[in-house]
Formats: structure tokens, sequence, C-alpha cells
């Protein structure tokens, strides 16, 4: 039964169609159908049983999380790796828990990205526990809000089925479980420390390095700048250098930004500092032609 309104009249209309037995005439298969309005009988294709009664679950929305990328304004996300909360104002993501900073703007909208296309490949019916698609302990939890609500689109990531291809997620807006590729989860289920902003230290506009101080294990080297822009040694010795290394050195510090971010907070594990190769630079930022020295970066 379909209902509409008529396009003249704007009354409410509905029509039947009732399909009965298969003819059995030789050829193309085909069943008996009546429209409930009318008396005559005529037939279809029989493939009108199938493509007319798909069933609840392969009519469902393949789109598992009803909301918008440009529409979140706040993220929660619980994961193995931790928690982590982000918000965005006036356009750019900051980390508000577990350690104030600003976020990897291209990481934030790549997750937002890939949420928002997420897209069923099937959804399971059986009304069995969360045990079973592992959503009761799931490895990750992901809040999405509007701004101005309270009340978030969650996604439960659950267990991958036995042969490992698909990986069970549900949505907070349906209560069905919901099957997908296991390799579209793994981006959301990466180390809460990828979500902060790799940049380390960025050249204040219009500056100058007047000195960098680099203690290695094996001593210290100091280098200061004359205010006519040549760099001298003044430690282990008083010499001059060579500038082509001290401009590598400079570049270096420019524009100082990690490959990855592999640890926040203070309980920072000690092996990560660890090693012989442990340097220590600390430089004077002082305006560009100016003769006094800001306080030194490390």
């Amino acid at each position: 039964t379909v209902a509409f309104l008529d396009k003249d009249t704007a009354k409410p209309m509905t029509r039947t169609i009732t399909l009965g037995l298969k003819t059995g005439a030789a050829g193309r298969e085909e069943v008996f159908a009546k429209l409930s309005d009318h008396p005559t009988v005529f037939t279809l294709p029989a493939s009108m049983l199938n493509e007319l009664e798909p069933g609840t679950l392969k009519l469902r929305d393949k789109k598992i999380l009803p909301i918008t990328a440009d529409a979140v304004a706040k993220i929660e996300m619980t994961l193995e790796s931790g928690s982590i909360t982000l918000v965005k104002t006036d356009g750019v993501w900051n980390i508000a828990l577990p350690t104030s900073g600003r976020a990897h703007q291209e990481r934030v909208k790549l997750i937002l990205d890939r949420l928002t296309a997420l897209t069923a490949m099937g959804f399971r019916s059986e009304k069995a526990s969360e045990v079973q698609f592992g959503l009761d302990r799931p490895r990750g939890s992901i809040s999405l809000f509007k701004a101005g609500s309270d009340k978030p689109t969650t996604l439960k990531i659950g267990a991958d089925s036995p042969a490992g291809a698909v990986a069970f997620v549900q949505s907070s807006s349906a209560d069905v479980v919901a099957a997908v590729g296991a390799s579209e989860v793994g981006v959301f289920l990466a180390p809460t420390a990828c979500y902060y902003d790799p940049t380390l230290w960025l050249l204040p506009d219009k500056a100058d390095i007047g000195a960098i101080t680099l203690q290695r294990s094996d001593g210290v080297t100091e280098l200061v700048r004359s205010a006519d822009g040549k760099w001298r040694m003044t430690k282990p010795l008083d010499a001059p250098v060579d500038a082509e290394n001290v401009n590598s050195i400079l570049d270096r510090l420019d524009n100082l930004t990690a490959t990855r971010i592999v640890s926040i907070g203070e309980k920072t594990r000690a092996y990560y500092a660890r090693g012989a190769g442990v340097l220590s630079a600390t430089f004077a930022v002082r305006p560009h032609d100016a003769a006094t020295s800001q306080p030194a970066s490390k």
C-alpha cells in the first residue's frame, strides 16, 4: 500500500497492489497481480515479490551517524589509550582534556570526515547480548556534540568478526548493530596523543635568534650572534664558526614540528628519554634589528 497526496487537490490518497500466485507459464516467471480499486487482474515479473519485500534491515539507511562534520562543536572520546575532549572555538579545534593545548587540525578533520561518512555493510538482527558483538566493553566510544546541545550522538566500537573482515559498531541514534569494514575503524582507535598539534615551536614574526646553547653528552657549545649578523663560538672555545652549519641549525629551529606525538602529560615513560644521544638546545630570541634579547627558549 502506497500513500500519497494528489497533486491537484492535495487530498490524501492510497493505492494497494496485491501480488498473488505464480502463473506457471513458460518463459519469464510471473505472478498474478491486482489493484484493490480496479477489477483487472494482470501479471508482473515474479522478481517483484523480492523487490517489494526487501526486509526491514535492507531498507535501513546505511549511513550510521545522522550528523554532518560542520555541525560538530565538541568531541569526547574514550579509547584504550585514555580519554580526550576536543572543543571548536571560532573554527579552531583545541583540546580541553586531559591536557589543554591546540589540536592537530588535520587529524580532527580526518576523524570527523570518516565518522560522518561511515556506512554500514550490513546490520545484525540477532537479539543477542552486547557481549556477542563486544559492545559491553567497547574498544572505543566517540561522542559528537552539536553547538548549544548537551545531548551527543555516540558511536561505540565493538569487536571484530571472527574472520576479522568486519567490525561491529552501534550508534546511539539506532538500536541495531552495524557491520563496517574492520580497516575503517582503525583510524578511530589511534592513541589520544596523536590529536595534539605536532608544531612544537614557531619563530616569532620579525624576530631573530641571537644565541644558541647546545648541550650534549660530550659537553656544551655556545654560539652568539653579533650586531653585524656574524656568528661566533664562545664555548668550549672562542672561535669563528662556519655559517652554513649555523644556518642549518636555525632552519631546524624556525619551525620545529614533530613527526608524531607519542606521550602527553607529566607521567612520561622514562625510556622515551633514555639513551646516549640526549640533546638540549636553548636559544635566545630577540626582536628584529634589536640589540636586547628576550628570555631564552628551550
